[in-house]
Formats: structure tokens, sequence, C-alpha cells
């Protein structure tokens, strides 16, 4: 399993925009348990062993609010009760998460020389619109991908 890259929901456009060469490097990247059942280990696949892609693709606002579910379980996991307390695994937690996601990114994505500021007008209004861009991002290259490895 892999996400191919741009994974993360509260990081700066640097971290989740991405090439789409650097993109297929990060499909290539995956983890498993070592022989003893103990430890992850980062492994790296080689794109001539692929023979299928299955591409499915998900209603975006069903897609946001799953990754929307896994940072609350994140912040459960990781010992950040003031974070799931603020942000309850709720619809009222998941807007209010948007909301001041999108707030704080506002100024990171304006100074980006990543994305263009057309582009983020459009988003202007849009709750968890980083999720948006990412979505879109990841179909296409996950198209573009297939296309290249001829499969």
């Amino acid at each position: 399993k892999t996400h191919c890259g741009g994974y993360c929901d509260t990081c700066r456009p640097e971290k989740y925009v991405l090439t789409p060469s650097l993109f297929t490097k990060e499909c290539q990247r995956s983890t498993r348990v070592d022989e003893k059942g103990e430890k992850y280990k980062t492994v790296r696949y080689d794109t001539n062993i692929v023979q299928k892609i299955i591409h499915l693709i998900r209603n975006p606002y069903d897609n946001i609010v799953a990754r929307y579910h896994l940072t609350y379980k994140h912040f459960l996991r990781d010992g950040e009760k003031d974070m799931a307390e603020k942000y309850p695994s709720s619809m009222e937690g998941f807007r209010s998460f948007c909301l001041d996601l999108g707030k704080k990114q506002k100024s990171t994505e304006r100074h980006s020389d990543l994305l263009d500021n057309e582009v983020l007008d459009l988003f202007e209004d849009v709750p968890c619109h980083a999720d948006f861009i990412r979505y879109v991002q990841w179909h296409n290259y996950a198209v573009l991908t297939s296309l290249e490895l001829a499969v």
C-alpha cells in the first residue's frame, strides 16, 4: 500500500505539491515489517515489476472526510487530547478543523511559488481546500504514471 507522496494534512505546499517524477518515486516507496515482525522498514519497489494498476476514484468529499477521521485518530494515538477535544469526530469538529486549517495555510500558500494565486483565488472560501488540491493532483499524477509505465 502506498499513498504516493503528498500525504499530509497540515503541511506547507512544499511538502504536498509534487512533480510527476517525485510522485512516481513516492509510489515506489512503502514500509513493511522486518523479518522478526518488530520494526517497520522502508522499501522501494522497482516500477518494472508493475503489471497492473487499480485506480479507485472516490467521491472527493467522502475522501476528505475520511482523511479528517484519520487525522482525528492520530490526535488520539499521539496523545493530542487538546486537539481531539477542539476538533471532535463530528460534523462540527470537521468544519472547525477545515476552517482553522484554511486560515492557517492561507499565508504560506500565498507566499509559495508552487501554487498559482489564480488557483488559490478559486479555492478562497472552500473549507479544507488543500485537500481538494491534493486530491486533484493525486488523481492527475496517477493517470500520468499509469501512462508512463504503459500499464
